[in-house]
């Protein structure tokens, strides 16, 4: 019996090896990016004398932002990017009828590695300065709590009005740092915004379904079969337009020596996002998947032949040995 099950296992082991196979999940895989800049600005401490307030101020760093081209987020980039092609996806709030265009620009290598620096560049301010922030804040949240217990038992003494002073200089500081860090990181969206090529109002493609199509924008790889690129979406409701970017970085190539794209997985990320008793920051994604390639790479076919040979000569293996052990009997 116990050969029986081992045999059992070995042909089941085999039916997958095949399953395997004609999936071509033994394929070799690629590296994929998608990069995009979109920061929140965290938001000052509004200041009270009599009382406490810890309340955000939403009108405070209006000066510093970015104009936000879909403010209202309703466009979705593709998540995914297969044989060339992809969706756009617009919310469910959109109950109008509207109009949806797309275009896709070839990024250089040299306008790449710039985007890219800064991306890293920006990153890098961004994790040092949440962390900055949160500790700051957390300062100020216990000085807070020190001077409203302060107000609740003695408020006409003299060290409840040491704490609303020490509460009033530490928000100051605060507020602050969190204006250097706005100025900062509309400086690196700015600077963002100039390095990623533009869209082009005489260039947009309609698309009926969200379908985004990249095998016709003449894009070329480069020697090292990598190519860059983004892809700009248009979404005007009535007289209203907005619009989204998104910054990809592939492997852009086939076996029949035609330039193409192959599979691209793109899985969005969110960076920090405290509360108010934090730092607020969905800033920026740089995010690396592999996936299978269209068509079986030697490497591939390689691996999954040797482990389906493995496999077979283990099940003939366990064959015989279950023949002789009957032909004993």
């Amino acid at each position: 019996m116990k050969i029986i099950k081992k045999l059992s296992i070995y042909v089941s082991l085999i039916i997958i090896a095949i399953i395997l196979m004609s999936s071509n999940i033994f394929a070799a895989s690629v590296e994929s990016k998608v990069y995009t800049m979109e920061p929140n600005y965290v938001q000052k401490i509004e200041l009270g004398t009599s009382s406490v307030n810890n309340d955000a101020n939403s009108e405070n760093n209006d000066e510093n932002k970015v104009e936000d081209l879909d403010p209202n987020s309703y466009i979705t980039m593709p998540s995914m990017i297969l044989n060339g092609t992809g969706t756009i996806k617009i919310s469910d709030r959109v109950t109008t009828d509207y109009d949806l265009y797309y275009q896709v620009i070839q990024i250089s290598d040299i306008d790449f590695e710039q985007l890219e620096t800064l991306l890293n560049e920006y990153k890098e301010y961004v994790d040092k300065s949440n962390t900055e922030l949160k500790q700051l804040l957390e300062e100020v949240n216990k000085i807070k709590d020190d001077y409203e217990t302060a107000v609740e038992e003695a408020p006409d003494a003299e060290e409840t009005k040491e704490l609303q002073e020490l509460y009033n200089t530490k928000v100051e500081e605060y507020n602050t740092k969190v204006e250097e860090y706005n100025t900062r990181c509309n400086e690196y969206m700015n600077d963002y915004n100039t390095l990623k090529p533009d869209y082009d109002d005489a260039k947009w493609i309609k698309t009926e379904d969200g379908k985004v199509d990249c095998t016709n924008a003449g894009i070329k790889p480069n020697e090292d079969n990598v190519a860059h690129f983004i892809i700009w979406a248009k979404l005007t409701v009535g007289e209203e337009n907005y619009y989204k970017d998104l910054v990809y970085s592939t492997e852009w190539k086939t076996d029949d020596g035609n330039d193409d794209t192959n599979n691209v997985n793109n899985n969005a990320s969110n960076g920090t996002n405290v509360s108010n008793n934090g730092v607020n920051n969905n800033s920026i994604n740089i995010v690396d998947n592999t996936v299978a390639n269209k068509d079986l790479p030697k490497t591939g076919q390689a691996s999954m032949i040797i482990v389906l040979a493995i496999v077979v000569i283990s099940a003939i293996i366990a064959y015989i040995r279950y023949k002789k052990l009957n032909d004993v009997k």
